[in-house]
């Protein structure tokens, strides 16, 4: 079941209405420009994307508005020690395959194993998600 953009929107506004924060007009731009990418775009995509309908927001705002749609639960933030953070706006589980040379990112969806919590026992741990990343070099890379 896919959610519509309008419905994240709400679940958003939910969010800022119950921390007693505004919903403002570049909190939605940015969640919407993350909304509108199937390409893991990062922090500094969207901050351009945003200057194209708000030119007045700053790269600051840009960033605190992905940080608070991370604390929602309304995106992801993909790290990765040799790459850009990315954002993705696809909450379900699902696996990552990052170029090692371009840090690329997409989505894994074909046969991927998805592992669970459950699936591990660590003493004195309390597993919350598991996420996996494939590195290797993407099509355009590997030339």
């Amino acid at each position: 079941m896919t959610t519509s953009t309008e419905e994240r929107l709400s679940l958003l506004a939910d969010y800022c209405r119950e921390r007693g924060v505004p919903m403002t007009a570049q909190r939605r731009a940015v969640f919407e420009k993350v909304l509108s990418h199937k390409d893991h775009p990062t922090a500094e995509r969207i901050y351009e994307e945003v200057q194209t309908v708000l030119p007045q927001t700053s790269r600051a705002t840009v960033y605190r508005a992905l940080d608070t749609l991370v604390e929602a639960k309304l995106v992801q933030r993909i790290a990765h020690p040799e790459a850009r953070t990315r954002f993705d706006p696809v909450m379900q589980p699902h696996n990552h395959l990052i170029c090692e040379s371009c840090g690329r990112v997409e989505d894994l969806e074909e046969n991927a194993k998805l592992l669970s919590p459950g699936d591990f026992d660590v003493p004195s741990w309390e597993i919350k998600q598991v996420t996996i990343l494939l590195q290797g070099l993407c099509s355009k890379c590997r030339g």
